[in-house]
């Protein structure tokens, strides 16, 4: 997909692991979504306050800043305090959940995920777009 549609909502996957972040974007894309994809927490940051994504998938451990600290300045920051944020860990005890939802996340879903795991969760947050032609993946 080249060009965000207008009923495409933007999605930013923030994560280190480049089978994740493919993973992640497919899974969005499935759904009718663009999106944005970053490898550590200062650009996950960076490119939050400059697009202003419908939706942010949040790794816990990256380079740079971590999840738990995004998860504070994303949401003390006025141009992104209000966005969904889904955190995906592999940290995947209830007191790693706990935390992250005490930090600001929306929702924790733990690593592994499945496809269908993915998608319901970003359905909590967007309904899915028309999706491109092709079935599923």
């Amino acid at each position: 997909m080249s060009e965000v549609q207008a009923n495409n909502k933007v999605v930013l996957i923030a994560d280190d692991d480049l089978a994740t972040r493919t993973f992640l974007k497919a899974a969005t894309q499935k759904l009718g979504h663009h999106a944005i994809l970053v490898d550590n927490g200062k650009d996950a940051f960076d490119q939050a306050k400059k697009h202003r994504p419908d939706l942010i998938l949040l790794d816990i451990l990256m380079p740079d800043i971590d999840g738990y600290t995004d998860l504070r300045l994303l949401r003390l920051n006025w141009r992104t305090r209000d966005i969904p944020i889904i955190v995906i860990s592999g940290y995947a005890d209830q007191t790693d959940a706990d935390r992250c939802l005490t930090a600001g996340a929306n929702f924790f879903l733990p690593k592994p995920a499945t496809v269908a795991q993915v998608r319901a969760a970003i359905n909590k947050f967007l309904s899915p777009a028309t999706a491109p032609e092709g079935g599923e993946g």
